[in-house]
This record gives structure tokens, sequence and C-alpha cells, in this order.
């Protein structure tokens, strides 16, 4: 305020200032449901799906949603590898990998583990992602991890009840 007059902020301001200043609430408010959460022995979802940009390129979102909320993870332009990369294979692996760091993030934030489940869509490189965390949960023996994928045919955006498995593909 200005003399009582509102001066909206400059673009460098909500860029720079304003923007981290969102941004360390966001990353608190999601560290103190992850304690909360592992206190509770509780959990949550780590939910991935592809979209387009503003400027039509291709993106992942990365999100954990549980009772209190959904959180942004990460947001990936995936412009360059998907250009590289022929099959779905490959892209299968680096979802895999990026699935993972989130988990291993959250899990050290919280002091245990509070992701159950992943869920995906059913597009071929999420395949081999969710083929790879299976095997990661039954190597380590984490019973509780799940894999699903939202399903595509007439139900669009739905989400079958997951039973407490290691990993179930619906579609």
């Amino acid at each position: 305020m200005n003399g009582g007059k509102y001066i909206p902020p400059n673009r460098k301001r909500l860029a720079d200032d304003l923007l981290d200043q969102a941004e360390a609430r966001e990353t608190e408010s999601l560290k103190d449901v992850l304690i909360r959460l592992a206190r509770q022995k509780k959990s949550g979802s780590i939910v991935l799906d592809g979209r387009k940009s503003i400027s039509k390129l291709p993106m992942v979102n990365f999100l954990f949603h549980c009772a209190d909320g959904t959180w942004l993870l990460e947001c990936v332009d995936t412009s360059d590898w998907r250009s590289e990369m022929e099959d779905d294979e490959t892209k299968g692996d680096w979802i895999f990998q990026k699935v993972v760091e989130h988990i291993d993030a959250l899990t050290k934030i919280a002091g245990a583990e509070v992701v159950d489940q992943v869920i995906t869509d059913s597009a071929g490189d999420c395949k081999k992602a969710r083929r790879l965390l299976k095997d990661l949960a039954l190597r380590e023996q984490q019973s509780s991890l799940a894999c699903t994928t939202t399903c595509d045919s007439g139900r669009r955006g739905r989400i079958r009840p997951l039973s407490r498995c290691v990993y179930h593909r619906w579609c």
C-alpha cells in the first residue's frame, strides 16, 4: 500500500520474493503433514500424470495426496528426453527412478514410510515403471506398497478401490 493505494507486485518480485515465500510455506506445510502421518501411522499416495503445458510442451506432474490435501512435489518438462527416447521401456525407467526418489525424500522428511501406493495412468511408459516398482517392493518385502492405474474404459478419471496388495494392474 502506498498512501492507501494498492500497488501490485511487479514481475521480478513475483518471480523472486513472493514465489520463494510461497514455496517455503508449502514445503513447511508438507513437512508438518508428513511428520503427523508418520506419528499416526497413516499414509498417502504418489500420483503422477502427463499433461501439456500452456506452451504445448509435454510435462509430468508428481503429487503427494493424503486425507489432509494434495501437494505438488515436482513438475518436469519432458520435451528434451521424450524426443530422444524412442521406446516406452526407457521412459519407464526414468519414471521409476523419479518415483523412487520422491518416495525416499518423503520417507526421509517423515522419518517413516508414508507412501502406500503409486497411482499412474495406463500409458505404456508407466507400465514399465509399475513393473519395476512391483519388483522393488517384492525385493524389499514392502507388502504395503500398491500400484494402480486410472481406468480409461468408460470410467475415465475414476480409480477403483485398492486392496492392500503389493501390485495390481486394473487395466
